[in-house]
């Protein structure tokens, strides 16, 4: 399950971009009630901030490269996720919210159309992309937020589709799956 999109003058369909996943690890966590699977050289950790419990997913390079992939879950249910949703999405710089629901795009992973996760870019800025992944569920709304650093930001070509670290977020959340 690759995204795909019609390019160039033909409008034909690019190849699908791949990532490796032979090597990658599991990671369970009882508590936020999911477990997904993850490149072996990401580092692990769990920062908390206040009553928020993450899952911090960090590659091994400086803070001016790399990437790193937060998990979040916000509440114990989807009840009024839209709201939810909005407040929690801050643009970079800004620190403003989107004005409605329309500024997100939703994609179901691996063609389940009964769940759709929504997705919007919230900065590319000073070469650091970032992203907000949600899944609204009856146990509350997982956000998969993307940092990564080292982008070419003032390439008109830019496509943040193609990034490394957004092609290593959307082959995990291929792989997120409840625990309980």
């Amino acid at each position: 399950g690759s995204y795909v999109a019609r390019s160039g003058p033909k409008c034909e369909f690019a190849a699908c971009p791949t990532v490796d996943m032979s090597a990658w690890k599991t990671f369970q966590d009882d508590k936020l009630g999911f477990s997904i699977k993850y490149p072996a050289e990401l580092a692990v950790s769990r920062p908390t901030q206040g009553a928020t419990t993450s899952i911090l997913f960090k590659s091994a390079t400086s803070s001016f490269e790399g990437y790193q992939i937060e998990v979040v879950k916000i509440g114990n249910d989807k009840e009024d996720f839209v709201p939810k949703m909005i407040a929690a999405t801050i643009f970079d710089g800004s620190g403003m919210h989107p004005d409605s629901f329309d500024e997100f795009d939703s994609v179901a992973i691996n063609n389940n159309t009964d769940n759709f996760w929504y997705y919007i870019r919230t900065g590319v800025f000073e070469g650091v992309l970032s992203l907000v992944y949600y899944y609204p569920t009856d146990r509350g709304i997982y956000a998969f937020n993307l940092v990564s650093h080292g982008v070419d930001w003032t390439n008109p070509a830019f496509n943040s589709d193609t990034d490394p670290g957004h092609l290593v977020l959307k082959q995990m959340l291929q792989t997120f799956r409840f625990t309980k």
